[in-house]
C-alpha cells in the first residue's frame, strides 16, 4: 500500500493523467463546475478549522445532509484532520440522529440547512456532547430558546480555517503525517435486527484497499464522468466517491432523486453507481412507453430486444458474433437501443448496481440494450464492494468474483464468509457483537447464503439474517417496527415485509379480546375474529394505528400497505416457534397471495 491514509492519498497523490477532474453542482438552475484543487483547498480549511476549535485526532464529527459537494468537502476535511466522519441519512428522524450522535459522542455536526439544524436542536437534551452545528446552507439565524449549542455557517468555518492555516503553516502536513493505516477513518451506522444501529468501524487501510481494488475492477479512469445521487452516508456511494477522486474522474452531484432523469440527460455520465430500484423504475417506464405504441412499434421493440440478448450472450461468453447478427444488432441499435440509452444520457459504458439484488430479467434487458449493469456485492462491514462483475468478465445473475485481497469461503450452512484488508475492524463500543461477527479463522460472517460456481462467481441465494434490504438498497430492521405495532395493544402479531421489494408492507394479526371490546364499544355486532378482521371500521382503525407507528419512522421504513390476517399465527401450523418467534419463510409461503396483492398495484 503506497499511502498510509485516505487523506494522504487524496491530498498528495499526483494528478491522474489525462483530463483533469471536475466537480459539478447545480446553482440557481445552472451547473457550476469546480476542480479538485478547490475541493481539496476547502477540505484543508475544514481540517484546520476543526483543529482550531480544539478537536483532536480520533474525535468523531457528524454530517447530516443529502449528498452534495459540501458533504464531500466536510468528509475529506474531517479525515485529513485525523478525525472520524459519522454520516447520518438526511431522512433520519430526530430520535435516530440523537442515538447516533450520542453513541459516537459527537461535539460538532455539519447539517445541510436550518430544518436539519432544528431537528438536532429539538433533541439536544439527548446529545450532551453536542456543542456546535455547522450549516452548509447560509442562514440569518436560528431561534431555539435555552440552547447553548453554537450554530455557524460553513463559510465562516472556512474563513476560520484559512486564518488558522496561515498562522500554523505546519499543522496540516503534520496532521496528515500522524494518520496511520490502522487508524479509524469513518464509522458507518447500520440498522441491526434488534433495533438500535451498530457503528461499523472502517480504518484507512480498509478504505484504501477497497478503493484501489475497486478501481482496478471497474476500470474507472480520469476520462470518466459520474453522477452522485445515492446518500453519502451509505458506504457504497462514499467508496464510489473515493474511487472517483483517486483517479481524477469528474463527478456531478444530482439535485435529488426526483430530478435524476433530468440530471442524467444533462450530465450524460459515462458511469455511475445505483441501487436496483433506479433500474426497476426506468425499466417500467420504458415498457409503459412501448405499451402505448402501435402494434408495429411493439413488434420492432420485441425483435430488437431478442437480437440484443443473443448478441449480448455471445459477447459475454466470448464467442464469435456472426456477420448477420452484427448487422441486425446495428439496425436494432438505431431503431430501439439508442432511445433507451438516451434515458441515461447516451454515454454510459457501464453502470454499477449494489445494495440489493437486481432481477436477472432487468439485468439482461439493459445489457441487450447496450447499458451493461455490473452487479456487485458488499456490506457496510466490507467497506462496500467485496465482489463485482467486470465489464469483460461477468455473469448475469451473479455478483461477480471477489475484488483483489478478499478471501471468500462458504460455511457448512451456506453462509458467505469473508476475510481481507477491506473488512471492518469492529462494531463501535460493542465487543460482544464484534466477537459474534467473526469465526475462529477471522472470517466475517455476512449473514447471507450463497454459492460459488466453478468459475469463481458468487451467487447470493438467500438471507440468513432477518434484516430487510429493499430494492432501493435501504436497510430496514423489522423487529422494532413489529414491536411498535404490537405496542398499540390491539395488534398481537406483526410481520414486516419488504426484502427485495420496492416498499415495506405488513401482515398483522389482531388481539381477539381487545378488538372485540373495541368493536362492542362502537356497536359493531360481529364477534368472530375473521369477520372483525374484514370489517371496514376495524380496517380503518388498524390504518390509524399503522399511521401512528409510521409517524416516528423514516420514509423508507414506513408501512405503505397492510393486510389483517383472519387469525393469529400458531405454533401448530409452524408459523411461530415455541418461543413465539415468527418463522418468516413459512409465513411468506402461507400468505404468498395476500403478500403479492400488496405489490400488484402502485402505492
Amino acid at each position: 500500500m503506497e499511502y498510509r491514509s485516505v487523506a494522504e492519498a487524496l491530498f498528495r497523490r499526483p494528478e491522474a493523467p489525462g483530463k483533469k477532474g471536475r466537480v459539478l453542482s447545480k446553482r440557481e438552475g445552472r451547473w457550476v463546475s469546480g476542480g479538485y484543487d478547490e475541493v481539496r483547498g476547502n477540505a484543508r480549511s475544514v481540517a484546520c478549522a476543526l483543529g482550531s476549535l480544539g478537536h483532536v485526532k480520533g474525535e468523531r464529527i457528524g454530517i447530516l445532509s443529502r449528498s452534495r459537494v459540501e458533504w464531500n468537502t466536510a468528509d475529506l476535511g474531517i479525515v485529513a484532520a485525523g478525525m472520524i466522519t459519522i454520516g447520518i441519512y438526511e431522512t433520519s428522524t430526530p430520535r435516530q440522529c440523537a442515538f447516533i450522535l450520542n453513541h459516537a459522542e459527537v461535539a460538532t455536526c455539519f447539517a445541510e440547512n436550518v430544518a436539519q439544524a432544528e431537528n438536532l436542536l429539538s433533541v439536544a437534551d439527548q446529545i450532551p456532547t453536542l456543542k456546535r452545528i455547522v450549516l452548509f446552507d447560509p442562514a440569518s439565524s436560528i431561534q431555539h430558546p435555552g440552547s447553548s449549542i453554537q450554530v455557524l455557517a460553513l463559510n465562516d468555518l472556512l474563513s476560520r480555517g484559512r486564518a488558522f492555516d496561515e498562522g500554523n503553516s505546519g499543522w496540516f502536513d503534520a496532521s496528515l503525517d500522524s494518520i496511520g493505516p490502522d487508524d479509524t477513518a469513518i464509522i458507518v451506522y447500520t440498522s441491526g435486527t434488534t433495533g438500535d444501529p451498530k457503528g461499523v468501524v472502517l480504518t484507512h487501510r480498509a478504505i484504501l484497499a477497497v478503493t484501489e481494488a475497486t478501481q482496478r475492477a471497474s476500470g474507472l479512469s480520469s476520462g470518466d464522468e459520474g453522477i452522485v445521487f445515492l446518500p453519502l452516508a451509505h458506504v457504497l456511494q462514499r467508496t464510489s466517491n473515493y474511487v472517483g477522486m483517486w483517479v481524477g474522474a469528474s463527478g456531478a452531484f444530482a439535485e435529488g432523486i426526483d430530478k435524476l432523469a433530468d440530471n442524467l440527460r444533462e450530465i450524460r455520465p459515462t458511469t455511475f453507481s445505483a441501487v436496483p430500484r433506479v433500474f426497476e423504475k426506468i425499466h417500467a417506464r420504458v415498457l409503459a412507453e412501448v405499451a402505448r405504441g402501435n402494434p408495429r412499434r411493439q413488434a420492432i421493440f420485441r425483435w430488437a430486444i431478442s437480437v440484443g440478448k443473443e448478441y449480448g450472450r455471445r459477447v459475454r461468453e466470448k464467442r464469435p458474433v456472426p456477420f448477420g447478427l452484427r448487422i441486425r444488432h446495428t439496425v436494432a441499435d438505431r431503431l430501439v437501443f439508442r432511445k433507451i440509452k438516451a434515458v441515461f444520457g447516451g454515454r454510459v459504458r457501464a453502470a454499477f448496481s449494489g445494495g440489493a439484488p437486481l432481477s436477472p430479467e432487468i439485468e439482461e434487458f439493459f445489457d441487450a440494450a447496450g447499458v451493461p449493469i455490473l452487479q456487485g456485492y458488499g456490506l457496510t462491514e466490507t467497506a462496500a464492494p467485496c465482489h463485482v462483475n467486470r465489464l469483460h468478465d461477468r455473469k448475469l445473475g451473479t455478483v461477480g468474483r471477489p475484488i483483489e485481497g478478499v478471501e471468500v469461503k462458504i460455511a457448512p450452512d451456506g453462509e458467505v464468509c469473508l476475510r481481507g484488508p477491506s473488512i471492518f475492524k469492529e462494531y463501535y463500543k460493542d465487543p460482544a457483537a464484534t466477537k459474534d461477527a467473526f469465526d475462529e479463522e477471522g472470517f466475517f460472517k455476512t449473514g447471507d447464503i450463497g454459492e460459488i460456481d466453478a468459475d469463481g462467481f458468487l451467487k447470493i441465494t438467500d438471507r440468513k439474517k432477518d434484516l430487510i434490504v429493499t430494492s432501493g438498497g435501504k436497510n430496514v430492521a423489522p423487529q422494532p417496527i413489529e414491536n411498535a405495532l404490537k405496542a398499540t395493544g390491539y395488534i398481537s402479531q406483526a410481520v414486516v415485509i419488504g426484502d427485495r421489494r420496492n416498499y415495506v408492507t405488513a401482515l398483522v394479526a389482531l388481539d381477539p379480546d381487545e378488538v372485540r371490546l373495541w368493536a362492542g364499544r362502537r356497536g359493531i355486532s360481529e364477534t368472530g375474529s375473521t369477520r372483525l378482521a374484514e370489517h371496514p371500521e376495524v380496517l380503518a382503525f388498524v390504518g390509524e394505528l399503522v399511521a401512528k407507528v409510521n409517524a416516528d419512522l423514516p420514509r423508507w421504513e414506513q408501512i405503505k400497505k397492510f393486510k389483517v390476517l383472519p387469525r393469529e399465527l400458531t405454533i401448530e401450523d409452524g408459523e411461530i416457534t415455541q418461543t413465539q418467534k415468527v418463522r418468516r419463510k413459512v409465513v411468506g409461503e402461507t400468505y404468498k397471495t395476500l403478500i403479492d396483492s400488496m405489490y400488484s398495484e402502485p402505492v
